[in-house]
């Protein structure tokens, strides 16, 4: 296994510390839940940047990545959700969205795999991704630091990233629709 691949395996296995702060210490979850975030979100940067600057893509990695990206974003959500900082509707809808959003492009990658479609991250889903982490990462430090700025500017960013997952899964399943009808 490459250096990116054992970062990778690292946000994996963060998961589990994650949601575990909320049951072992939930007056302190906020803080240590911030910190591992951030930690695994460090990972996924590093992971990808060394694959490529070292050249050490993988398809372990090319595989490990995405299921880690959606474990780390699933868990901090529903965590969020169970200590009840997502606590209205439009919030936990907007939960709900993220997470069958990153359902769905799995089992679309998962379904046009053996048609040797490959979905490319696109501009718009990476700033999908970069506007998410920053709403978890104010939500998770509107917890530690009881801010209401922070926990108004997260739940705003929650719209909005939740905004881009609509938009960005229907950009991924047109295009997949689009190279499955020149194959058939």
């Amino acid at each position: 296994m490459t250096l990116a691949t054992y970062l990778t395996v690292l946000r994996i296995l963060l998961v589990l510390p994650l949601i575990g702060v909320f049951f072992i210490a939930p007056q302190q979850a906020g803080i240590y839940a911030l910190a591992i975030f951030i930690i695994a979100s460090l990972t996924d940067f590093l992971d990808g940047f060394l694959a490529r600057q070292l050249n050490q893509v993988t398809d372990l990695g090319r595989f490990l990545d995405p299921i880690a990206d959606k474990l780390l974003v699933a868990a901090t959500l529903m965590m969020l959700i169970y200590t009840q900082t997502l606590d209205t509707p439009l919030t936990i809808f907007c939960a709900y969205l993220i997470i069958a959003r990153e359902i769905f492009i799995s089992g679309l990658r998962e379904y046009s795999s053996p048609y040797n479609i490959v979905i490319h991250v696109t501009f718009l889903a990476k700033a999908k991704t970069t506007v998410q982490m920053l709403a978890l990462i104010a939500l998770l430090a509107s917890l530690a630091v009881q801010q209401e700025i922070l926990f108004t500017f997260g739940q705003y960013s929650l719209v909005l990233a939740a905004g881009l997952t609509l938009i960005t899964a229907a950009d991924y399943f047109v295009k997949t629709l689009k190279q499955m009808k020149k194959i058939k």
